[in-house]
């Protein structure tokens, strides 16, 4: 899954004898650091367990991995979308609600299914993905402004304004 030609950067604090042991386990296993943590993160993800968002057969729990295997997409909005349209518990509440919110407003409806084919994964007959058609190209050029109005609203609270008053209060603080 890992794609050489487009990396990122993650900085994290880590313990001294967790930096020590992957420095070590490099030089044991020939590697270079950034190739083991890839690996170990990767395998990190693969034994994590969550919630069944697909109703795949009978199962309660799931691979985490499949899921996101399920719903991974370079674009951005359309991966955090995906994501809290799952839910709660796969995202956590901030994109839950932010996609809650996308995904229901008649503002964003569209033609772009945004579970579509599920990147070539078949559920299965009595598995289910959230049936949800946007306009992914109005969300992708207001993508920004989405993140900026729910981080204003969050922050603001009981203040909420719809989205197009925000909008426009944005652009009247920009032409002043």
């Amino acid at each position: 899954m890992a794609n050489r030609s487009k990396k990122v950067m993650l900085s994290a604090r880590i313990e001294p004898y967790l930096k020590a042991g992957i420095e070590l386990a490099a030089v044991a296993k020939n590697e270079k650091i950034v190739k083991l943590m890839e690996q170990f993160i990767e395998i990190g993800l693969e034994d994590l367990v969550v919630d069944n968002p697909f109703k795949l057969m009978t199962l309660e729990k799931i691979d985490f991995m499949f899921v996101f295997k399920c719903i991974w997409s370079e674009d951005e909005p359309t991966l955090k979308l995906r994501a809290g349209g799952l839910g709660e518990g796969f995202a956590g509440s901030h994109l839950s609600r932010l996609a809650g919110w996308v995904l229901s407003d008649d503002y964003f409806k569209g033609e772009f299914d945004l579970y579509g084919d599920l990147n070539g994964v078949s559920l299965g007959e009595k598995s289910s993905a959230p049936h949800v058609k946007i306009n992914i190209d109005l969300v992708r050029s207001e993508w920004s402004m989405i993140n900026s109005y729910y981080e204003f609203l969050d922050s603001n609270k009981p203040f909420h304004p719809a989205y197009s008053d925000y909008k426009r209060m944005v652009h009247e603080s920009k032409a002043k």
